[in-house]
């Protein structure tokens, strides 16, 4: 996933998906309804797709935080994997 917004997203695909196909994002608490709003061939990384949510509520940001969006004090540190080994 490239780029989140509370109404979509874009992100990188391997394949060409039609504008209007139905699609379903998965996120860590299930899949988060969509459609292709538009795609667009990529020469470095396959295909770039413009997805519109169809359910808000379950998405950006009150239903799915991406990752890089979340309190890092919930995820150990480094430090803490370094002690694990």
């Amino acid at each position: 996933m490239l780029e989140v917004w509370d109404t979509g997203a874009i992100l990188h695909g391997g394949s060409d998906i039609p504008v209007g196909a139905v699609v379903k994002l998965t996120v860590e608490d299930g899949k988060v309804p969509g459609h292709v709003v538009k795609c667009a061939k990529d020469n470095d990384f396959g295909f770039v797709v413009v997805v519109g949510i169809d359910a808000p509520e379950q998405w950006f940001p009150t239903g799915h935080l991406p990752a890089w969006q979340l309190d890092t004090d919930d995820y150990p540190s480094a430090t803490d994997f370094a002690h694990a080994a």
